[in-house]
């Protein structure tokens, strides 16, 4: 039998990730089955299990693809010479760019939590991935005040935060009541209000 190359493998795993998004985005995380995948990535049982162990740890490698081009949002405002404020500001006001596609996403990130949330062996990876978006977040705000451009009228950790908060509790309103009984521009006013008057910028 022929050895199987890494290459192979890294874009079989790349399709079996693809085709499971596509199943979740469609039927949320909640209602999604591993035939579903099968179906969908047209692969056996078998051959998705040479990858993943389950459900959850299939959609933890969605959820990490959406997570890295999060996490570089942050990284590059951490790290580059830009101003930081209005790159915060367009940060934590995802209202503008949200279509359907993230909205789906957002209801199978909230499905996942709820799911497992009493899973020890999800719980280390729900909470790190908490850990590290506020610890990102802060390490921003920190630059910020270094470069002279943020003088704190609260805590950083309280103001990432609620930035963090404010954002997790936006998506979930749109995705659940859906973005007509929202006024986007109103969230805009009040979080530009709340980074500018947290922050002193």
């Amino acid at each position: 039998m022929p050895k199987v190359s890494q290459t192979y493998k890294e874009d079989k795993r790349a399709q079996l990730i693809a085709a499971a998004e596509n199943v979740f985005i469609r039927l949320g995380y909640a209602h999604t089955t591993i035939q579903d995948v099968l179906k969908e990535a047209g692969v056996s049982r078998g051959g998705l299990y040479l990858y993943f162990a389950n459900k959850a740890e299939l959609f933890e490698a969605v959820l990490d693809s959406y997570d890295q081009r999060f996490f570089g949002e942050l990284e590059r405002m951490r790290t580059d010479d830009t101003a930081i404020g209005p790159a915060l500001l367009k940060l934590v006001n995802p209202s503008s760019r949200m279509d359907e596609r993230d909205r789906r996403l957002v209801a199978m990130v909230v499905e996942y939590h709820l799911e497992h949330r009493d899973d020890p062996l999800r719980q280390d990876r729900i909470f790190s991935r908490f850990d590290r978006v506020e610890n990102l977040f802060i390490e921003v705000l920190e630059r910020g005040v270094a470069r002279g451009e943020f003088h704190p009228r609260l805590s950083l950790t309280s103001i990432a935060r609620f930035l963090i908060g404010s954002q997790d509790g936006l998506v979930i309103h749109v995705t659940v009541q859906g973005s007509f009984r929202y006024d986007p521009q109103d969230y805009a006013q009040a979080i530009s209000l709340f980074v500018h008057e947290s922050l002193g910028f």
